[in-house]
């Protein structure tokens, strides 16, 4: 008797349940953008894939600004912080443009998964910063090409690879 393996063969509908991915699986996929999104924007880096700021100098910010963020947003005659800073701790990192003043828009950035599709939610009262800055070329909404190749192989990895290895694990010996 010959020992034989034979790959089962795909059936009807069966490649399409094979591509399906969870709520859960989508909802890493969302965090691991949200991640790389947030990395980049430490560096300078925003999704537009420009470094150019509204000043017309790459990565800078205003220079009366730049003075206020440089000083954890405190007054310049007695030192006490700004009303809307107050009892907040700010971001004095000037070197280039981050987005990280009081870390809350970053951390208004929620994953959610549905079965066919992962999403990055931001808060309301966020939307006309995202918005605005995204105009200035600060994107924190959409991925750029490189972070949209890493989801690309997350994808893979979190969802195609194990499935397809749940799949081939099942042979027939002839």
């Amino acid at each position: 008797m010959i020992g034989l393996e034979v790959s089962k063969k795909f059936k009807v509908g069966e490649i399409q349940e094979l591509l399906k991915a969870s709520a859960k699986k989508m909802k890493i996929l969302a965090q691991d953008a949200i991640d790389r999104i947030q990395l980049d924007a430490s560096g300078g880096i925003f999704q537009s894939g420009s470094e150019q700021g509204p000043t017309g100098f790459a990565g800078r910010y205003n220079k009366q600004y730049e003075k206020y963020k440089r000083n954890g947003m405190r007054r310049f005659s007695d030192g006490k912080k700004l009303k809307a800073y107050r009892g907040r701790s700010t971001n004095t990192e000037t070197r280039v443009v981050n987005m990280k003043l009081t870390g809350d828009t970053f951390r208004g950035m929620t994953a959610r998964g549905k079965a066919d599709v992962g999403q990055i939610a931001y808060r309301p009262e966020h939307t006309g910063l995202i918005l605005g800055n995204q105009d200035r070329g600060y994107d924190i909404y959409n991925l750029s090409p490189k972070n949209l190749e890493y989801i690309i192989d997350r994808f893979d990895q979190v969802i195609l690879d194990p499935a397809l290895k749940k799949y081939m694990q099942t042979k027939t010996t002839i």
